[in-house]
């Protein structure tokens, strides 16, 4: 199966020092509790835990950062406000002899009249839910008294900006490694090694997913506004099939009559919902091919139907090879209403000529539910359609790391910019050279951004929207 992988760079600035004592040993050794953390736009503090086998240095990399009440094992980290209008960052390294560990500290721009931007270095997984109430996600920390990892739920009312923190949950309990799906209800559906289990804001807990009489391994993926109408699939040995919940129960929904390349169709997943519970989309899930594919309500979502039919094409020399649409992973793909599916024109031959590899050339491309036309935007070279809200369709590039977002005018083809020129241009705010998943409306937009400390890459999620009351 193919993986989206993430990849960016930040770049930050080095200023003076903070000593607090340093002492080299043969085995140096120092870590931190917290290796990031974001500060809202009016500042704040938080105090940094230390574990080192000596001695250790704190050091700043800009002016704004204040570093106090030092102990043998911790500092707090304070920052005032950031009236620069945009989100700044810097890090912290604590070293210890030859050991150091980087920690990097954010924060947003301070609030508007209107708006405000935050990013959730925090949260391990987030997602939004279908109007943008709730921002939904998890993290995990390790308890300072056991020394066990533990993991919390967190719900945050985006009209309040009220925190609910559920947990702790040991990694024999639960061990989380994906956040999926969060209703405007306050249900969180989160991925764990063994299951999908759904926590409630209300109730503080939570229960295993199920779906009578679908065997397999149950996997969420989105849910439409009426906090009622779910999609995902069920995956047992020998398939995947995707899963339809309407109140509760759960049906198959029917796989398409061919594979995305001919032949049988093996495996399909349901990927999201839209908002109005009008359309559901998903794609194939057979080796390497990912064939974009939609049911509607129209007949009871009674029918797989193939997105993007005006551009598909198969190769005459090699069949296995094809020009059409697909999607990976994608839970936002869709508009409101249904009428358009962001997904990727993945171009594998041209003129029967094998255009490279088995996965192609990838272009941003969005179908229209109602029309069934395809509009492919080649201008971009690499890249994948994100999501649609109206006539706005979100381009991510490229396809695979992706690490920058462009806005597109869907009944006119224009290029409005890159997300961050377009939401200066909008709203007025500075945000990172980030891309966008999602906007649920006009006024809210929920985008990513890639960080890669010690070479691993970690994607976080922001939230734009009307400041909370």
């Amino acid at each position: 199966m193919k993986t989206r992988l993430f990849a960016g760079f930040l770049s930050l600035l080095t200023v003076g020092t903070l000593l607090i004592g340093c002492k080299q040993t043969p085995k140096d050794s120092v870590s931190t509790d917290i290796q990031m953390y974001s500060f809202a736009g009016e500042g704040g503090s938080k105090t940094v835990t230390v574990s080192a086998s000596g001695t250790w240095t704190a050091n700043p990399s800009a002016s704004w950062i204040e570093i106090t009440n030092q102990t043998s094992n911790s500092f707090d980290v304070t920052v005032g406000k950031n009236d620069t209008g945009a989100l700044r960052d810097a890090r912290i390294n604590v070293t210890c002899g030859t050991a150091t560990k980087e920690v990097v500290i954010y924060q947003a721009p301070a609030d508007t009249s209107k708006w405000m931007f935050r990013l959730y270095s925090d949260l391990h997984g987030s997602v939004l839910s279908p109007t943008g109430k709730y921002v939904g996600g998890y993290y995990s920390t390790v308890d300072k008294a056991t020394n066990a990892t533990v993991t919390y739920a967190v719900f945050i009312d985006m009209t309040t900006e009220t925190r609910t923190e559920i947990g702790p949950y040991t990694e024999d309990a639960l061990l989380v490694n994906g956040a999926w799906a969060c209703t405007d209800d306050g249900k969180l559906f989160l991925g764990t090694s063994a299951e999908t289990v759904m926590f409630d804001v209300a109730t503080r807990d939570y229960v295993k997913l199920e779906a009578a009489g679908i065997e397999g391994l149950l996997d969420m993926q989105q849910v439409a506004a009426d906090n009622t109408t779910w999609v995902g699939w069920a995956q047992d040995a020998l398939e995947i099939v995707p899963v339809l919940w309407q109140d509760g129960v759960a049906r198959e929904l029917p796989k398409p009559d061919r594979g995305y390349a001919g032949g049988i169709c093996g495996s399909a997943i349901a990927r999201g919902i839209s908002a109005d519970a009008s359309v559901v989309y998903g794609s194939t899930w057979d080796n390497f091919d990912y064939g974009l594919l939609y049911w509607t309500a129209a007949d009871n979502f009674a029918t797989a139907h193939w997105a993007g039919e005006d551009v598909y094409s198969l190769s005459e020399e090699n069949p296995e090879y094809v020009n059409g649409l697909i999607t990976w992973s994608g839970q936002y793909n869709i508009n409101a209403d249904g009428s358009w599916i962001a997904g990727t024109y993945c171009k594998e031959f041209e003129d029967n000529k094998v255009a490279g590899t088995s996965s192609g050339v990838n272009y941003p491309a969005f179908y229209n539910t109602t029309t069934g036309k395809t509009t492919v935007f080649t201008e971009f070279g690499d890249g994948s359609g994100m999501a649609v809200c109206g006539n706005l369709g979100l381009i991510g590039a490229p396809s695979f790391q992706t690490t920058s977002g462009y806005v597109v005018n869907l009944d006119t083809n224009e290029n409005l910019g890159t997300v961050a020129q377009w939401v200066l241009d909008t709203f007025g705010v500075v945000i990172p050279a980030g891309y966008a998943v999602y906007m649920p409306s006009e006024n809210i937009v929920w985008g990513a951004m890639t960080y890669a400390p010690e070479g691993m890459v970690t994607v976080w999620n922001w939230y734009l929207g009307p400041v909370a009351k």
